[in-house]
């Protein structure tokens, strides 16, 4: 994909974008449990073509092919039952909140699947809570 094609922006409609990142042939998800490594190495691929919109700054992947992506009850994102990993983004939330004076502010997390980062950074004294908005969340 050329950078000068036009492409309209997702967010905003703008016809104004440039390419700045292409992959062939990626993993489409990466938060699947799948059987064995077979299956895993069998699983689709897909392409991406991260374009930067000029009008509204969004980034996308304009080669996005949304029939390769699969969220069912095999898809699981949470790294939470690791208390390693939790520790970690315990102690990430609560240096964010105090380097970019977030004591009671709004925080928004895009993307934020099943809340658990948000919380944190809610509990190392970011403002009111969001959720994700997709069918996924509870």
């Amino acid at each position: 994909m050329r950078s000068e094609e036009r492409i309209a922006c997702p967010a905003c409609g703008g016809v104004e974008s440039t390419a700045f990142h292409d992959e062939d042939a990626i993993p489409t998800n990466s938060c699947l449990l799948l059987r064995d490594r077979g299956e895993a190495e069998g699983y689709p691929r897909g392409d991406m073509t991260l374009r930067f919109c000029l009008g509204c700054g969004f980034i996308w992947n304009a080669r996005f092919g949304a029939k390769l992506s699969e969220y069912s009850s095999r898809y699981e994102e949470t790294q939470g039952f690791s208390e390693r990993f939790n520790d970690f983004a315990r102690d990430l939330a609560k240096r964010w909140v105090e380097k970019h004076s977030l004591a009671g502010r709004t925080v928004l997390e895009v993307g934020c699947g099943k809340g658990e980062f948000l919380e944190m950074m809610c509990e190392a004294g970011g403002g009111p809570r969001d959720r994700d908005r997709s069918e996924r969340s509870s």
